[in-house]
C-alpha cells in the first residue's frame, strides 16, 4: 500500500509498474534489509545522475565495438508529433548486441528537400562508421514522394545503392509496398473494419462487446487510415476469444443485430 501511496503522491504513471527496472529497485531494497538510506534529492540529480551518465557512455562505447567486429544497421524511424506540428525522425543503431538510440531531428523544413535528406543520412553513416554499416541493412524513412526526390538528386553512386536498397528493404520489412492490396488481407481487413463499423455505430452493442473484453476498446485511432486498420486487426485478434462468446451468448443471439445481414457478418468474422 505504501508502494500504491507513492504512486499517487508523486503523479507517477501506472504503467510505471511494468517497468523490469521497477522490479529490480525493489528487489534490491529489499535484499538490502533494514538500515537502508534512501538517496537524497541531491544525490538523485547530480552524483547519481552523473554516474549513469558514465554508465551509459561506457554500454555505449562497448556498443561501437560490436559495431566494428560485427557490423551494424543504421534505423530510422519518422513519425510527426502532432502536438507542436513538427515531423521528427529518429536514429538507432542495431547489432547483435542490441540497439542504441542515437539522436532525433526535426526535419520539419526539410522534409521535401531530397539533398539536404539525403545528406543528413549520409551523416549519420559517417558518424557510425561506413565501414562498420552492413549496406544492405540500413533502413530509411521511404515514401514514393521521397523517392522521387532521391532518384533526382545528384549523390555517388555507391551511396544511392545504400538508399536505394535500404527503401526497398524497409518497404518490404513494414509494408510501404502497400500489402493491403494482397487479396488474403485486402479481404481480412475489409471484413474487420465493417465488424468495427457496424459494433461501434450501435451504443448497446458497444457496451456488450467492452462487457467481454473486459472493457477493452477494438477500435484505436493512428494518424494514418492503413495504421489504424491494422491496430484494429490485432485489437480484435487479441480479443478474438471473447468476441467469439459475445456473438455465442443469448443476449446476441436474442438480438436484433443477430438477425441483420450485417449482424451477420460480424458474427462470421468473429467466428
Amino acid at each position: 500500500m505504501e508502494i500504491a501511496r507513492w504512486f499517487y503522491d508523486a503523479g507517477i504513471p501506472f504503467h510505471g509498474a511494468t517497468y523490469d527496472s521497477f522490479h529490480i529497485m525493489l528487489e534490491a531494497v529489499a535484499q538490502f534489509g533494514p538500515g537502508f538510506r534512501v538517496p537524497t534529492m541531491y544525490e538523485l540529480r547530480v552524483p547519481l545522475l552523473t554516474k549513469e551518465v558514465e554508465d551509459t557512455k561506457l554500454e555505449i562505447d562497448n556498443h561501437k565495438k560490436e559495431w566494428a567486429a560485427k557490423g551494424c544497421s543504421i534505423l530510422s524511424d519518422g513519425w510527426r508529433d502532432s502536438t507542436v506540428q513538427k515531423d521528427i525522425i529518429n536514429f538507432l543503431v542495431n547489432s547483435p548486441k542490441g540497439s542504441v538510440f542515437v539522436k532525433s531531428i526535426d526535419v520539419s523544413e526539410i522534409t521535401k528537400d531530397a539533398d539536404q535528406l539525403l545528406g543528413m543520412l549520409e551523416e549519420m553513416v559517417d558518424e557510425v562508421g561506413e565501414e562498420n554499416v552492413v549496406i544492405h541493412d540500413v533502413l530509411v524513412q521511404n515514401s514514393c514522394k521521397f523517392m522521387q526526390l532521391v532518384q533526382n538528386s545528384c549523390f555517388s553512386a555507391e551511396f544511392m545503392q545504400l538508399v536505394q536498397n535500404s527503401c526497398c528493404l524497409l518497404r518490404y520489412l513494414y509494408g510501404l509496398l502497400d500489402i493491403g492490396k494482397i487479396p488474403k488481407i485486402k479481404e481480412c481487413l475489409k471484413n474487420e473494419m465493417f465488424a468495427n463499423a457496424f459494433t461501434y455505430n450501435h451504443t448497446k452493442l458497444v457496451n456488450l462487446m467492452r462487457r467481454f473484453t473486459n472493457q477493452r476498446n477494438l477500435h484505436r485511432p493512428a494518424m494514418t487510415r492503413f495504421a489504424t486498420s491494422f491496430i484494429t486487426f490485432a485489437q480484435m485478434h487479441k480479443q478474438k476469444n471473447n468476441l467469439l462468446k459475445m456473438v455465442l451468448f443469448d443476449e446476441w443471439r436474442g438480438s436484433k443485430w443477430a438477425k441483420e445481414a450485417g449482424g451477420r457478418k460480424v458474427a462470421s468474422t468473429f467466428q
